[in-house]
């Protein structure tokens, strides 16, 4: 039964979605124009009408003189081309999780593997093997570069086939780990690690200075010790000798005055 102008309008209106001329959602609004394409009946040129409305920014421009609805299906896969597999699989193994939490990180390994799952797909792949190439990607990434050891070794004793199960499987194995799929247990205990750490160290170091500072030293070295005792010895002799010297002279005073007392006075 063919459908009516305003049965058309509200069908197509349904069917297609807006496309802002993102690479990432170029297949899904394909997919929409096949649909359109499907139904259209003897209202294409309404549908072509229909589809230039939907599309917005840079898309909008692609589109001018196309009169079927292949024609711009063509058009928008050769106007628009996202980056390349080994781009996106590059982008992907250096998404870092370090203070994310995992379903902010998992967000962003999603957005990337979905725009990696449509380079595939521009490659000529068919879509279960993009799935599935893409995915494997992902975990791949989330292995590498997750902030705990003990997900990482659970995400790679696992087996997933869908992007969603592995996200799943990630966040959860977080939450029973962390406690929360929105907790940074990995990123705090090194925070608490290197704050004990330096804490620890400064009341080490400072009860060291407080020895060194309160020990007693020994003021010389055995060599300062011998030059010490031998300078002493040195002027022990010194003094001896003076005191001899001393002694000699007072005895020979003492003996020349005697003489002196003892003769007879001549007259």
């Amino acid at each position: 039964m063919v459908q009516t102008v305003v049965e058309f309008i509200k069908t197509a209106s349904s069917v297609l979605p807006e496309f802002d001329g993102k690479p990432e959602n170029l297949h899904s609004f394909l997919d929409a124009l096949d649909i359109l394409d499907q139904i259209k009946d003897e209202h294409e040129l309404l549908a072509i009408t229909m589809i230039k409305t939907k599309l917005k920014g840079t898309a909008r421009n692609f589109i001018s003189n196309e009169n079927t609805i292949g024609q711009i299906k063509t058009k928008l896969k050769n106007a628009i081309k996202g980056e390349s597999v080994e781009v996106l699989t590059a982008k992907l193994l250096n998404v870092q999780q370090r203070n994310k939490t995992a379903n902010q990180y998992t967000a962003e390994i999603e957005k990337i593997t979905r725009s990696l799952e449509g380079a595939y797909i521009s490659d000529g792949l068919n879509p279960d093997l993009a799935t599935r190439y893409s995915t494997q990607a992902a975990v791949k990434a989330m292995c590498k570069n997750s902030s705990n050891n003990n997900v990482k070794m659970i995400m790679q004793a696992g087996t997933f086939t869908t992007m969603n199960d592995a996200i799943s499987k990630f966040t959860n194995s977080c939450t029973e780990i962390t406690g929360s799929s929105n907790t940074i247990l990995n990123v705090r205990q090194q925070s608490q690690y290197r704050n004990n750490f330096r804490g620890g160290y400064r009341s080490n170091n400072y009860g060291n200075y407080q020895n060194r500072r309160f020990r007693p030293q020994p003021r010389y070295s055995n060599n300062s010790r011998s030059y010490s005792n031998n300078n002493n010895n040195r002027r022990g002799s010194q003094a001896q000798n003076v005191n001899r010297s001393y002694n000699q002279t007072r005895n020979v005073r003492s003996c020349t005055q005697t003489e002196n007392q003892e003769a007879p006075l001549q007259n």
